[in-house]
């Protein structure tokens, strides 16, 4: 079945799973609340949350593959952006980035303005409640690698950081960056707070991933070079308990909430012009993350997990072959226009300096090759 008629059919479903739809009860609100984050910006940190009303004042518009998409409501608001046929699946919330980088895609500091967190209340069995507090900033600013250049940034970025709570006290929180990153599930005595029993969330710089500490962590080590996020204080602490827009999920979403429904990407379809696009498959710029209404959001919602709070160690989780394979690529490409930049410049200085790190990089490539064909 074709992707588009997949997502159709999966929110089609929606109405089938046991959960009790309807707006979040008192006792839930008031659960919600008690539990708001303190969200931890870096101190370097120059894009920030904003509403879903402020991103969509834009400019911005709805495109598909090929262009602009006809028929598209304009201006898009949160009531109509799930009007288009198959709720916008396929489609992209589109801006134009260079314009707009010092305008609407700074977002809202929360310091000067009223930016909110998008919370969904998840009732299970066994008085289970989980809280996914999510927020949305306008522009992720991803990683600079050198020689490459910046790779991954998009417009929209949706993050979260999850608290289970069993009879109204809290059991656990679940940090997440990177979907496969982060502090991981961390038991809530564990968890660093403030207020007396508020979770603390530290953001990182640029990608905006959830961890529970200050500090620098890697999440990519591809030998010839390290993806890691940055975390501190000292920078802008956002108080979510005054900015919380609450939801019961999964729910139907009518009037102001419609923009739930949408299906389609909270930012640009992503680049293919540079040069390792055949090797790497994404370029300065990527595709948009789809909203919050999917199968990995409702998956947290719906599952009957243990109750066990157990801290999750995911920092040696093996990434899928396929990313392991384009790592090896760009580290060879690395190497070679290392060695290149070398020769080419005649320059014996630059010739010794480089000389070790491309023995050193050769014999990472070869520990990477033999862990990823099991040699």
């Amino acid at each position: 079945m074709p992707l588009v008629g997949q997502t159709v059919l999966f929110i089609s479903l929606l109405s089938s799973f046991s959960l009790v739809l309807g707006a979040p009860s008192a006792e839930n609100i008031a659960l919600a609340k008690k539990y708001a984050p303190q969200f931890r910006f870096h101190k370097g940190e120059i894009h920030f949350p904003s509403t879903v009303d402020f991103f969509l004042a834009g400019p911005v518009s709805l495109y598909d593959a090929s262009g602009p998409l006809a028929g598209a409501p304009s201006p898009l608001t949160p009531s109509n952006l799930d009007s288009t046929a198959n709720k916008g699946a396929g489609t992209y919330i589109t801006t134009h980035v260079n314009t707009n980088l010092d305008g609407f895609l700074r977002g809202q500091d929360p310091r000067t303005s009223e930016p909110k967190s998008y919370v969904f209340i998840a009732p299970k069995d066994h008085g289970v409640v989980d809280l996914v507090y999510w927020f949305f900033c306008p522009f992720n600013l991803s990683k600079k690698i050198p020689i490459l250049g910046w790779i991954s940034n998009h417009i929209g970025d949706w993050e979260h950081l999850t608290v289970r709570t069993v009879n109204g006290v809290a059991l656990s929180a679940d940090y997440r960056s990177h979907v496969h990153s982060g502090s991981g599930n961390i038991p809530y005595s564990q968890v660093p707070k403030f207020d007396d029993d508020r979770p603390v969330s530290y953001v990182a710089k640029g990608s905006h991933g959830a961890w529970a500490t200050p500090g620098t962590f890697t999440y990519v080590n591809a030998v010839v070079f390290k993806l890691q996020d940055e975390t501190s204080d000292g920078g802008v602490y956002w108080n979510t308990q005054d900015a919380l827009v609450m939801y019961e999920y999964p729910d139907t979403y009518t009037g102001e909430d419609s923009w739930l429904n949408f299906l389609g990407n909270w930012g640009n379809e992503g680049t293919n012009d540079c040069w390792w696009y055949a090797f790497h498959p994404q370029c300065d710029i990527s595709s948009g993350w789809p909203g919050l209404v999917r199968q990995d959001t409702l998956g947290v919602a719906k599952r009957k997990r243990s109750l066990s709070a157990g801290p999750v160690d995911n920092r040696y989780m093996d990434s899928p072959l396929s990313v392991g394979l384009e790592l090896l690529v760009l580290g060879v490409i690395w190497l070679i226009l290392s060695l290149a930049h070398a020769r080419v410049s005649l320059d014996w200085k630059l010739i010794l300096h480089y000389s070790p790190r491309c023995v050193w990089y050769a014999e990472g490539l070869i520990r990477t090759s033999m862990h990823l064909f099991e040699l």
